[in-house]
């Protein structure tokens, strides 16, 4: 699993606003991983998306579904009706974590190079 690099201006941005959370797990003193969220207005209610990184020593331990956990109720508290992530399709182990937390395909995208 690769690492996603935010830049201090990314973060920044995160933590200033009342509609985006950075949350972190531990584990023994080293980070384990961290999940970030954010609020988006659809025309008929509010949405939350979210990216979420687990090193790959600390993958399968439950660190991911506690943090879900946490980022779920964030949502609720900002009235979100809906809950999105992107993920390929390739990536088995995700899929099979979202579904097992309660998500479901409902889209699939296209893409070219340009």
């Amino acid at each position: 699993m690769g690492v996603k690099k935010k830049t201090i201006k990314e973060i920044e941005n995160l933590l200033s606003s009342r509609d985006k959370i950075i949350l972190a797990a531990e584990d023994d003193g080293k980070i384990a991983g961290f999940i970030t969220g954010w609020v988006s207005n659809g025309v008929n209610y509010r949405e939350g998306s979210f990216d979420i990184y687990i090193k790959n020593e600390f993958q399968c331990k439950g660190i991911g579904k506690k943090l879900m956990k946490e980022l779920s109720e964030w949502f609720k508290d900002k009235y979100c009706k809906i809950i999105s992530v992107g993920v390929y399709s390739s990536n088995k182990k995700a899929n099979r974590f979202y579904e097992k937390i309660g998500f479901k395909l409902v889209s699939e995208a296209y893409k070219r190079k340009i």
